[in-house]
C-alpha cells in the first residue's frame, strides 16, 4: 500500500456538486454517489486508515456504483506517466484486489487525472481472485480453468503438511502456457542455487499438477511485479 503513496497526485478537487457527498477521514476527502450510502463510504474510509492510506496530506478520492452490475467504482488520481507505466499494474490490482474484500464487493478501480477524467481501468472481472491454502495465498486469474485451480489448491494442501512458511503465488495462462508467479525474497533474486531450484519446481508442477502444460516460472517482489524470468 505505501508504495500506492509516490504515485498519487496529492490535491483537493475544487467544490462541485459533481463529485457528490463527501465525508473526511485524516485529511482524505471521499465523496460519493450514484447509489452509494453514506455507510459505505464510511466503511471506504476506514479501510483506507487502516491500510495508512489516509495521512496528513490533502487528497481525494471519489466511490460511485456501477448501475449496470453494481460494482463499486473507485476512482483515485494519479500521476499520467505512473497511469500509463505498466510496470505499476501489479500494484494497482492488488489495491483493488484488497479493497473488495474490504467493501464486501467487486470493486472496478480506475486512474485519474487531476481533471478526474479516467485515464485507465481496472475491472473487477480481469483482476485475479484469491483462496487462501494453510499460509499460503494463491491468486488466480481468470485464464485459470476450476480443474487447473482445484489441482493446484490439492497439491499445495499436500505439500503445505510439511510447509510452515508464508507464500503468495499467482497463476496465469497466455498461449496454452501456465504462468506461475511467486514472491520472493530479493536476496535470492540473483542467487544461482536458488534459481535452480526454483526452476526445478515449475518443471515438477507442469507434470505432477498440469499433465505436461508448459509452464512459465517467474520470480515476483512483494507488490507481485515481475523482476525474473526463470527459463
Amino acid at each position: 500500500m505505501k508504495y500506492l503513496y509516490f504515485l498519487l497526485a496529492f490535491l483537493m478537487f475544487t467544490a462541485c456538486s459533481n463529485y457528490g457527498d463527501k465525508i473526511v477521514v485524516d485529511k482524505t476527502e471521499i465523496y460519493y454517489k450514484d447509489g452509494v450510502t453514506k455507510e459505505q463510504a464510511e466503511t471506504l474510509g476506514q479501510y483506507l486508515k487502516e491500510a495508512e492510506f489516509t495521512d496528513n496530506n490533502e487528497k481525494s478520492v471519489q466511490l460511485t456504483k456501477d448501475a449496470n452490475n453494481g460494482n463499486f467504482i473507485f476512482r483515485m488520481v494519479v500521476d499520467q506517466a505512473y497511469a500509463n507505466d505498466k510496470q505499476y499494474d501489479a500494484m494497482y490490482t492488488m489495491f483493488a484486489r484488497n479493497l473488495a474484500v474490504a467493501m464486501n464487493k467487486p470493486v472496478d478501480f480506475e486512474l485519474c487525472d487531476s481533471g478526474f477524467n479516467t485515464l485507465k481501468t481496472f475491472k473487477a472481472e480481469d483482476i485475479s481472485k484469491f483462496v487462501n491454502v494453510g499460509k499460503t495465498e494463491l491468486l488466480y486469474t481468470k485464464n485459470i480453468s476450476e480443474d487447473e485451480l482445484n489441482s493446484m489448491t490439492a497439491y499445495l494442501e499436500e505439500s503445505n503438511k510439511s510447509e510452515d512458511v508464508p507464500m503468495t503465488i499467482e497463476l496465469d495462462k497466455q498461449n496454452d502456457t501456465i504462468i506461475y508467479r511467486m514472491v520472493v525474497k530479493e536476496s535470492y533474486l540473483n542467487d544461482a542455487s536458488y534459481e535452480a531450484i526454483f526452476k526445478n519446481y515449475g518443471t515438477l508442477l507442469s507434470r505432477e499438477v498440469f499433465n505436461g502444460t508448459p509452464l512459465q516460472a517467474e520470480m515476483c517482489n512483494d507488490m507481485m511485479q515481475t523482476v525474473k524470468v526463470v527459463r
